[in-house]
């Protein structure tokens, strides 16, 4: 009687019960539901359905936009002008394709490292003998080198470092214009006749990152084409005594290789000129 007069019936207090649940609950911190998954960033789906990468895309923006950059700081150590500093207010203004600034910027204000870039990046159509002749030449330039029959060997060697630097970027694309280059320096060396035969080594080891094994490669290759290879012949033995340094000795596999099989016929070279210091120097890497 007691319990009637209280809750009612029975239906009454099931909806007291269920009152009290929903008011209790109401205040806990339930969890919210996670949000829906986010789509992969190369996951974008085309009107017909079909699934297709973007990363490729933004891979390309990107580097194009490195090449940007890099125009721009090229002309920014311009002399100022007022064609420089609209060119300068335009690359900053906005985004352009590769096709664009090469033509538009790195052919118009001379940049062949620009262009360079733009050819073994994006497959720009380029003469790239004359691009790697045009970056000797600014070099030769700004080191001062125009006007000059025999330069400086100290002045020559920043020269050759300039240049090394540009290398770098490009011994993995362009081993035949890097290789090219050596040999106009070594040309010009051999024919001024200076004593240091190492200065485009050193350059190339020190700037492009060359290893003496690399460096090794690349003047066996111009000795062989050479008609006349003494000279190569001597700057070999410089890499070899080097690289025979660096080692300490410790065992090369490669180098044992050469001193074995090829250092013989660069002391029949040696002794075919009749340059006994040389055939002496080829002959002790053997020790």
């Amino acid at each position: 009687m007691l319990f009637n007069c209280m809750f009612g019936n029975r239906v009454d207090l099931l909806r007291l019960i269920s009152f009290f649940f929903h008011f209790s609950f109401s205040f806990l911190p339930f969890p919210s539901p996670p949000p829906p998954p986010s789509p992969r960033l190369e996951d974008v789906h085309s009107a017909d359905g079909r699934t297709q990468s973007i990363l490729p895309h933004l891979r390309d923006r990107f580097r194009a936009a490195e090449l940007q950059l890099k125009i721009l700081k090229s002309l920014q150590d311009f002399s100022p002008s007022p064609e420089v500093a609209g060119a300068c207010a335009e690359l900053n203004k906005c985004f352009f394709s590769p096709e664009e600034l090469d033509a538009n910027y790195s052919m118009v204000f001379d940049l062949p490292e620009c262009s360079l870039v733009a050819c073994y990046e994006f497959g720009i159509q380029h003469n790239t003998i004359g691009l790697w002749r045009n970056i000797v030449s600014q070099a030769w330039q700004t080191r001062g080198l125009v006007n000059c029959d025999i330069p400086d060997a100290s002045a020559l060697k920043e020269c050759f470092g300039q240049v090394a630097t540009v290398m770098e970027q490009f011994k993995e694309w362009d081993r035949e214009g890097i290789s090219n280059v050596v040999e106009w320096f070594e040309m010009f060396v051999a024919q001024k006749e200076y004593n240091e035969k190492d200065m485009v080594v050193d350059a190339l080891h020190t700037f492009a990152g060359h290893t003496y094994g690399e460096l090794y490669g690349i003047y066996e290759s111009l000795a062989n084409k050479s008609e006349d290879p003494l000279h190569y012949v001597r700057v070999i033995g410089v890499i070899l005594s080097l690289w025979k340094q660096s080692l300490r000795g410790s065992f090369d596999k490669h180098f044992q290789q050469i001193i074995i099989i090829k250092v013989p016929g660069f002391i029949a070279t040696a002794s075919a000129e009749k340059d006994e210091a040389l055939k002496a120097q080829l002959a002790s890497l053997k020790n």
